[in-house]
């Protein structure tokens, strides 16, 4: 029940607070009760047209430059309202039910409820053929092609800075409807929201359905929407939704498992005239559980609803175990253990693509758009095969090591992969080539039916052709390295050092180098390699003149001499360069001839042996071997001269008759004993008497035999004495170079050794390195490797002498222990803009300092040298260390004598991204902020400058990107600066962001709010004026005592709190201002009246009509309160409230004069039902007057005076509260009867 009160009007524009509308628009003013509305409706019929161009009203104006011709927003009906409520305690009705006929959005009036000091903006819009808003209808808010598809959207305007910049800035919102996005995927509990303030975007808030895997996700966010595209990122809902995704695609993908999962959209709106089609881009993103790699992330891509392709990006090392044990955790399969153990490297990506017979184009059509957009997790992968995979990166190493990227197929029954190398693999002299005619080999493995490790492959041996389309095998040394092994063979060799056909067995690994197998022995004649004679006159001229010379060697030209060789290979470790080189190694023995006659067949007197390039060819190869005998010419001569037949027969046949002299020469010399020279005589002579060597070969063979039978026959001269065996070596050192990471042994030359014997043992004892140098090599040069443990080292170096090994000398060197590092956040109780990580480490025995590394964003490194016994440092995050991943890794290192340790784990840790987007105003009661959140972030921190010099800081866990800074009811006035990071949660390896730009809030503080401040705390007028004045010490004192009857001060009360706000000021200027205000004082009977109207209590009304007219007497105070309405009861508590010294009885005799003798039961129960009393209290009103009726006489009192049975029941409960329902039924039933 109540009044209702409209004025209408109609203008052709008006001003609306500092702007004028230029648009026809009803203004309507609207009071019902305690409710008042206000509005403007401005509508495209009003005006004539079929829309209206908001923007263009709106810049003209308040001058907001909003888009009216590149991009306006045209609408149908729009307009401004205040709806407010005037009751204390005010009450929250919804629009749509105090005033139903207003002809406002229902949409609107539904949502709306009543507001203080604020005005809200509304508008209707048509979305078929508006800007920005048509697309609303492909993402699925009405269905088919509707003209009249029309949405109202609506905001309060903010309160504090200018209508303009309010209207500009305010967040407009329309509930929607659920509906299917993108005919697709469930979408419900929607709101839209939109600012003019970026008007080329809008957001729509809600939850979206999956159905994936038979089971249902839910995740909540807002989409983010323009004329070209719709973008979102929303998180799952923990609240009934599935929370994993274990094992996709029905189990395929075994060992995964998707966790803390969120909802990614990139949709593309078509573009008719540029014939690009729409595309909607789908995915779900979450952390992965796989083979205990921690911080691994993945996406699981969708074509429509239906998973299509999961990829998971491996950024860490991952063995072929740990893929074994992840996917294949419940059968027998393993690693054979002949294969080498693969790494697979950061970088490498693990992925699942569904398997259809159907169509493939579109699910290619859809990879191809997240190609484009960057979407997918790894950009290096061309193609996706179906079925589970692993992109693999890693690397095998054989001369050097080679990095290696190709795709491995995961299967129930095990691994399969097929990789093609780009590039031959260069072993030296053989080139392993491609299979047929491809640049490079393939490489094979697979553990599915049966294990092989193999190359298909052709192979160029000294670049000639031994296999176009061969495999060779890889397999695992005693080292734990790859070892391959397989056959060369051609049947198109054309060589003195190769059979035709030819077949060889070859093998190389790291550890024991490159083998060839079954390469027989060949001949090679020696006339172009070495002069024997020439290099025995060189051998002779280097001792000296004095024992004459050898010239003529009269058989000279009779003279040749053969080779026959046996060839291997040596591989052997450059110490300079640390690079392997291959060594082509001959053995075999020489034979010499005289005029077609053998005559001494010897054994090479050492092992010949030169550096194959790796571009020798076949045909090249016997030069090359031509060259190394050549060089060892020298001991091929002193081989023969310590065979004392064999230079006998030598000199015999071929000086002839000057033998006899050059052997004199040659003793002389010291390069033959006395009694060969006699030999030598014998046998000149005797072939001097046959007719020298062209007598023939019988003559040469009687030669030979007699110098035999001769030297036989005579005692062997004894041995020169033999040189002294050598010495350990001294001076040994080991030092260590950090930045080369190579440890170097060094030792002194030995006196009479020909080489060393090296040694290094670990710190359990097992030999790492055993190995023999030349003699011009006296140090060793070792690479520190991962594998390296810490602890003591023991190298050990000894001096050989052919077959005699001297005993060893031995020096330690340590190895550092690794440092453990552990990094935390510097805890404080206000975080500052700038962020300190703090990274600590244990301290290590004999370190003297650390080294740290830390890799930025872009992939550049920065190393920190830190001194012991500094255990730990700060890294600062400023705002010059942008978002991204940052890794942390420790070495211990100390000086040149000990090796440092190795790296320890990287950790790594993620720098968030800076909240965008931040708009923030001043509400009553605080700051109102909102922005756009980033991902993989719920927790914000929110750093308020006060203009009082103080900081306000709080964490918000926010997936909405709302929060709310409350102030005290009277805030400081001034400028307040907002600023925004990131923050990590509890558990996260996360950093702050850096902090936002600065968001300036003016915070406006009129009087009229202090007042209203005041009054709802229920302060006295008196307090209320100073707490006024404190804040506005220039405040008029007209404006004071408006700003106290605004918000509902009484006279009096305004009085006394100008009063105390200008303790000068006169009673006559008090009341002037009073009546300036509040006009002309109310009567005492208007006042009754009025308070009445209020349903303010008897007492209250007593004191209110006592503190207006303090002189006013007991019995007119009564008769004003009795004929406002008040009952008997409640003027006789005013009478009370009012002079708190009467007596009862003086009370009860006013009450009878006013009212005359007390109305009865009956009487009083008609008078309730006739002022519209509910039965709730009139059954009140009974029974304070009559406190003792019993409940059946009330109940008739009530019945006869008009009241209904449950309205009578009411006034029963109301007045008997313990009363009961059967007894409340009992009394009715008897009252009214069974109705």
């Amino acid at each position: 029940m109540g009044t209702r009160f409209e004025i209408d009007a109609h203008f052709d524009w008006c001003k609306v607070f500092d702007g004028e509308m230029r648009s026809p628009m009803q203004c309507r003013l609207a009071l019902f009760n305690s409710y008042s509305l206000i509005y403007i409706d401005m509508t495209a019929k009003q005006a004539g047209a079929d829309n209206l161009n908001i923007f263009k009203l709106l810049n003209h104006a308040f001058h907001l430059d909003l888009p009216e011709k590149e991009a306006p927003l045209l609408i149908q009906d729009a307009g401004f309202f205040t709806f407010s409520n005037h009751a204390n305690p005010p009450e929250a009705e919804k629009l749509c039910n105090i005033f139903p006929q207003i002809p406002l959005p229902k949409s609107v009036t539904e949502m709306e409820t009543p507001v203080s000091h604020s005005c809200t903006f509304w508008l209707t819009l048509r979305l078929k053929g508006n800007y920005l808003f048509n697309n609303l209808i492909e993402i699925g808010v009405k269905d088919g092609d509707l003209p009249q598809a029309d949405i109202s959207i609506s905001g309060r305007l903010d309160r504090g800075i200018s209508a303009g910049e309010s209207i500009k800035k305010s967040r407009y919102t329309a509930v929607l409807p659920d509906f299917k996005l993108f005919k697709i995927f469930g979408f419900n509990n929607l709101i839209l929201k939109y600012q003019f303030d970026n008007y080329a975007k809008y957001e729509i808030a809600g939850t979206i359905t999956l159905d994936l895997f038979q089971k249902t996700y839910c995740f909540d966010g807002a989409l983010s929407a323009d004329e070209k595209q719709v973008q979102a990122s929303l998180k799952i809902c923990h609240e009934n939704s599935e929370s994993t995704i274990d094992k996709p695609f029905d189990g395929r993908m075994t060992g995964v498992t998707f966790g803390d999962l969120s909802f990614g959209i990139n949709y593309t709106f078509a573009v008719p005239e540029k014939k690009q089609p729409k595309v909607g881009l789908y995915w779900v993103e979450g952390t992965i559980n796989y083979a205990k790699l921690p911080a691994l992330s993945g996406r699981l891509y969708f074509l429509d609803n239906a998973p299509i392709l999961a990829s998971i990006a491996i950024n860490q090392d991952l063995s072929i175990h740990g893929i074994f044990e992840a996917s294949f955790n419940d059968s027998n399969f393993s690693w054979p253990s002949h294969f080498i153990d693969i790494v697979f490297h950061q970088g490498s990506n693990l992925y699942y693509r569904r398997e259809t017979d159907g169509d493939i184009k579109q699910e290619n059509a859809i990879i191809s758009s997240l190609a484009e957009k960057s979407l997918l997790l790894n950009q290096d992968i061309t193609h996706y095969q179906p079925g589970f995979h692993l992109h693999a990166l890693f690397d095998i190493t054989l001369i050097e090591t080679l990095q290696l990227m190709g795709d491995i197929q995961i299967t129930k029954e095990g691994i399969n992969a097929e990789i093609q190398l780009l590039n031959p693999i260069s072993l030296f002299v053989l080139q392993i080539t491609g299979f047929e005619q491809d640049p490079g080999p393939t490489l094979l493995f697979s553990t599915v039916k049966e294990n092989k490790f193999i190359f298909r492959c052709g192979l160029l041996f000294f670049k000639h052709d031994f296999g176009l389309n061969v495999e060779i095998s890889g397999t695992k040394n005693k080292t734990g390295k790859l070892k391959i092994s397989g056959s060369l063979s051609s049947d198109k060799i054309s060589s003195p050092l190769l059979p035709n056909p030819t077949k060889l067995g070859f093998s190389y690994s790291k550890s024991e180098g490159f083998k060839i197998t079954d390469w027989p022995a060949f001949d090679l004649d020696n006339n172009q390699f070495i002069n024997f004679i020439e290099e025995l006159k060189k051998l002779s001229r280097n001792k000296g003149s004095s024992c004459g010379q050898l010239t003529q060697f009269v058989n000279e030209h009779l003279l040749t001499s053969r080779f026959s060789i046996s060839p291997s290979f040596s591989t052997k470790t450059d110490n300079s360069s640390q690079n392997d080189q291959l060594y082509f190694v001959l053995n075999g023995k020489y034979t010499m001839t005289m005029a077609g006659t053998d005559f001494v067949t010897l054994s090479f007197p050492k092992t010949v042996e030169f550096l194959l390039p790796n571009n020798l060819s076949l045909e090249e190869l016997p030069n090359a071997i031509g060259e190394a005998l050549k060089s060892a010419a020298e001991s091929f001569v002193k081989g023969l001269l310590e065979n004392r037949e064999a230079i006998a027969t030598f000199l015999t046949l071929t000086a002839a008759e000057k033998a006899a002299d050059y052997a004199m020469t040659l003793l002389c010399e010291g390069l033959v004993d006395a009694a060969l020279t006699e030999t030598i005589q014998s046998g000149a002579e005797a072939l001097a008497a046959a007719g020298g060597v062209a007598a023939g070969a019988a003559i040469i063979g009687s030669i030979i035999n007699k110098i035999k039978d001769e030297i036989n026959s005579k005692p062997t001269p004894p041995n020169p004495p033999k040189p002294a065996d050598p010495k350990p070596p001294e001076n040994l050192s080991a030092t260590y170079e950090y930045k080369d990471h190579k440890a170097k042994f060094k030792w002194g030359y030995t006196e009479n050794a020909d080489g060393y014997q090296v040694k290094l043992k670990a710190p359990n004892n097992e030999t790492l390195l055993n190995k023999k140098l030349n003699l011009k090599d006296n140090s060793f040069i070792l690479p520190i490797t991962p594998e390296l443990a810490a602890g003591v080292y023991t190298w050990s170096v000894a001096a050989t002498r052919k077959d005699f090994t001297s005993s060893e000398n031995q020096l330690q060197q340590h190895r550092l222990s690794i440092p453990e590092l552990n990094i935390n956040l510097e805890e404080k109780s206000l975080i500052e803009r700038d962020i300190n990580l703090i990274l600590q480490w244990n301290l290590v025995t004999d370190a003297s300092h650390y080294y740290n590394v830390k890799i930025e964003r872009d992939g550049q490194t920065e190393n920190r040298s830190i001194a012991a016994p500094q255990n730990s440092v700060t890294i600062i995050f400023d705002k010059q260390k942008p978002a991204g991943k940052y890794c942390f890794s420790l070495a211990a290192l100390s000086d040149s004598n000990y090796i440092a340790s190795e790296f320890c784990q990287v950790q790594q840790w993620l720098r968030l991204e800076t909240p965008q987007q931040i708009q923030a105003n001043y509400q009553s009661g605080g700051i109102e902020i909102q922005w756009q959140c980033c991902p993989d972030t719920t927790h914000y921190l929110l750093s308020l400058w006060v203009p009082n010099n103080t900081w306000i800081q709080q964490t918000e866990n926010s997936t909405t990107g709302r929060a709310h800074i409350p102030l005290p009811p009277i805030p400081i006035a001034g400028t307040y600066h907002l600023y925004l990071a990131s923050m990590p949660d509890a558990t996260a390896t996360s950093i702050p962001s850096i902090w936002s730009d600065e968001v300036a809030i003016e915070v406006v503080i009129t009087p009229e709010q202090i007042a209203q401040s005041a009054y709802q705390q229920q302060m006295s007028g008196n307090d209320c004026g100073k707490l006024i004045i404190e804040s506005f010490p220039d405040l008029k004192e007209n404006m004071l005592a408006a700003a106290m009857a605004q918000v509902g001060y009484i006279a009096v009360e305004t009085g006394q709190g100008l009063k105390s706000a200008y303790p000068s000021i006169s009673a006559s200027e008090i009341t002037e201002i009073l009546l300036a205000i509040y006009g002309k004082a109310l009567t005492l009977e208007q006042l009754a009246q009025k308070a009445y109207d209020e349903r303010i209590s008897g007492s209250e009304c007593g004191q209110r009509l006592i503190t207006e007219y303090p002189a006013t007497q007991t019995k007119v105070l009564g008769s004003a309160m009795a004929l406002a309405g008040y009952s008997a009861t409640e003027t006789g508590q005013g009478l009370k409230s009012a002079y708190p010294s009467i007596s009862a009885s003086e009370i009860t005799e006013i009450l009878l004069a006013i009212y005359g003798k007390a109305l009865t039961l009956e009487q009083l129960a008609q008078k309730a039902y006739d002022e519209h009393l509910s039965g709730n209290q009139c059954g009140q009103r009974l029974i304070t007057e009559y406190p003792a009726t019993q409940t059946k006489v009330l109940g008739s009192a009530m019945a006869l005076a008009g009241y209904s049975a449950t309205e009578t029941g009411q006034g029963l409960k109301s007045a008997y509260p313990s009363i009961s329902a059967s007894e409340i039924t009992a009394a009715l039933l008897e009252t009214y009867g069974r109705q």
